[in-house]
């Protein structure tokens, strides 16, 4: 009424397309009715931009690792809230990946999705279905099937592995065969397959002589990685350099401390947490290949950002990895960053 100067029963009569109205009272009708679907939808464009967009990290690694995640997305809250975002983290230590799968498709409430977790159909599937109703996913630290995510955030998994064969290669005598074990885990973490690709390649290229005995542990926990280094033992009770491309290191550490081999062992692994943080400086483990956990995250959450604005974003942002011995760890409850 306001738009057109019209009464309401003449409008009344254009908007339920009663007789008797003339064309020109249409077109104004008409006219107004634009204008108004206009400033509707530029109001709610508007207001989708400025309201605060909340994001869920879905974690399915070992408990370490995802408690690091779960510490640094609560320092991380002030600056998540300057760029208009939060940060929720769903723990998904032991879930199959069935169940994982029903909790991304729960997440309806969420603008967008980070997700660490294994590459399996069901994972893929949920993600990609996510994704298909105009949501954002970005994968970090391990990657999925491309039609899952909009991109990766996280360090070159295959540069790590083979940094650690050039580290364990170089460590070895030049002029003695040498036996280096590669632990990984029997489900599909994409990084874990990552990995072990570029240790091997590198060993084969650099190293030929170096002898590489894969074990395979089924279950990404300090039990799991203690059983499966104890039955290498029993076969190979001298072991010259163990490369844990998953998680458990505990256990790792634990049967290599029961066949007397802490020390004597080279023991390279992934990730600074609490765990490894101990036993890196107890000389459990030698070296640590990591990345900077907040700069990991503020990364995931802009390639989110950018991905719901429209904005070009990359498909892929590698994170520099970092490596770590005992003289080089962060003071004890020092500065976060080294997370």
């Amino acid at each position: 009424m306001r738009l057109t100067g019209l009464s309401r029963a003449t409008i009344d009569r254009v908007l339920n397309e009663r007789e008797g109205v003339h064309t020109r009272t249409q077109a104004i009708v008409d006219a107004a009715l634009r204008q108004l679907r206009e400033t509707s939808n530029a109001s709610f464009h508007a207001h989708r931009e400025d309201r605060r967009k909340h994001y869920k990290a879905i974690i399915q690694v070992g408990d370490a690792f995802t408690q690091s995640i779960v510490d640094e997305a609560d320092r991380l809250a002030p600056s998540l809230a300057a760029r208009n975002c939060t940060l929720e983290v769903l723990p998904c230590v032991g879930i199959p990946s069935k169940r994982v799968a029903g909790l991304i498709a729960a997440q309806s409430d969420a603008d967008g999705l980070i997700i660490i977790a294994k590459n399996s159909a069901e994972i893929v599937d949920a993600a990609a279905l996510f994704r298909e109703q105009g949501k954002a996913i970005v994968t970090s630290h391990t990657d999925l099937d491309l039609a899952a995510r909009h991109a990766y955030v996280g360090i070159d998994n295959r540069a790590a592995g083979q940094t650690v064969g050039f580290l364990m290669g170089r460590h070895m005598p030049a002029d003695a065969p040498a036996n280096l074990a590669v632990v990984v885990e029997a489900m599909n973490y994409r990084c874990h397959e990552e990995r072990e690709m570029g240790f091997r390649s590198v060993l084969r290229q650099r190293f030929p002589a170096i002898n590489v005995i894969e074990v395979v542990k089924h279950g990404d926990s300090a039990e799991a990685s203690h059983a499966a280094i104890k039955s290498l033992l029993e076969i190979y009770p001298k072991i010259d350099g163990v490369y844990n491309t998953a998680g458990g290191n505990q256990g790792v550490a634990m049967a290599l401390a029961e066949g007397g081999l802490t020390g004597k062992t080279l023991f390279v692994t992934h990730e600074y947490n609490r765990v490894t943080e101990a036993l890196i400086r107890r000389n459990e483990v030698d070296y640590l290949i990591t990345q900077n956990m907040k700069h990991m995250l503020l990364e995931a959450t802009d390639q989110l950002n950018a991905i719901l604005s429209g904005a070009p974003q990359n498909t892929q942002v590698l994170i520099p990895l970092e490596i770590l011995c005992h003289y080089s760890l962060p003071l004890p409850n020092g500065n976060a960053d080294c997370e």
